[in-house]
């Protein structure tokens, strides 16, 4: 009966603490990644494509194929839009790329090259779709705002969340789980890199981020940064994460297929292996290595087939 009751009260006050924003001004863009062959002029690879709806002067952070990057809008009329674009490549020698755009709507604006890991060249483009009305009524926030999320440190990463949120009254229960798992893949991987990670436990998708739409998670091992989200209803606030950033980061990039299936040794993946194996739903490993082809498949079974 006191776990219902503090139920209940938590979400009476989540809900007044969510309820104060209201819809705002915005852009639907569609964000693309490619990977240029270097052997061959003008060849290249679809990596990465999604839309994305930015909020007007909200600086959105999100990461990809080895490069962070930051996009910001200022201008937003019904014919055109003005950006700002900011990358910063994974590595112990970070290339810098920052660019201002004008752009009409239905053209891509390019960034290029972005040099990453081993010479690889990429292309970074952002096509303005339309102008749009985004509701932020519910989850306003803004993870760079002061006052918006409160933190309480840890050993191995520092854990943000709003307050009188879900992660407010349980963030220790994520903390346990993120150290220990931390703890034993260091150990076994001999991680020797020092810095810390800040791990947000949100309560929605928060305008801020760019997410990773398959499992609502964003990892960013530039900036040391881990979105998930953490409420009673939805929770992808899963160590994986944590191991995922420490890989990139000890490592460098390596495709997802690859990174995130490293990141998951720790799981039960065998055994829900054994499971889609029984209701044959197994997915072609050679069809999974195609560019594109794992972040486009089934998550979830993509992900235990990496």
């Amino acid at each position: 009966m006191k776990s219902l009751l503090w139920v209940l009260l938590l979400s009476i006050v989540t809900a007044a603490t969510f309820g104060a924003s209201s819809n705002v001004v915005g852009v639907k863009c569609e964000l693309g990644v490619y990977q240029i062959d270097t052997t061959q002029a003008g060849k290249k690879a679809l990596l990465y494509r999604d839309t994305v709806e930015f909020v007007q002067g909200v600086r959105t952070e999100g990461f990809f194929a080895g490069f962070s990057t930051e996009i910001e809008f200022g201008k937003i009329d019904t014919g055109s839009v003005s950006f700002t674009v900011h990358v910063v490549t994974l590595g112990h020698q970070a290339n810098n790329y920052s660019k201002q755009y004008m752009s009409p709507y239905d053209l891509a604006a390019r960034l290029e090259p972005i040099v990453g890991k081993n010479g690889a060249s990429y292309l970074l483009t952002i096509k303005p779709i339309k102008k749009t009305s985004i509701d932020t009524v519910g989850c306003g926030y803004v993870h760079y705002r002061t006052g918006d999320f409160g933190v309480d440190a840890s050993t191995h990463s520092d854990f943000y969340y709003v307050k009188m949120s879900h992660g407010d009254y349980l963030w220790k229960g994520a903390q346990s789980l993120f150290e220990d798992r931390y703890e034993l893949f260091s150990k076994l991987n001999a991680f020797t890199l020092p810095g810390k990670y800040a791990t947000y436990l949100c309560p929605c998708p928060i305008r801020s981020v760019i997410w990773d739409k398959r499992f609502y998670t964003m990892v960013d091992p530039v900036r040391g940064s881990i979105f998930t989200i953490y409420t009673i209803s939805s929770n992808s606030t899963d160590p994986m994460t944590l191991l995922l950033s420490a890989i990139y980061k000890n490592y460098g990039y390596a495709p997802p297929f690859l990174a995130e299936g490293f990141a998951g040794y720790l799981s039960l993946s065998a055994f829900d292996m054994k499971e889609l194996i029984k209701d044959n739903k197994t997915i072609s490993l050679d069809s999974l290595v195609a560019p594109g082809a794992y972040l486009s498949d089934d998550p979830r079974v993509a992900d235990l087939n990496a």
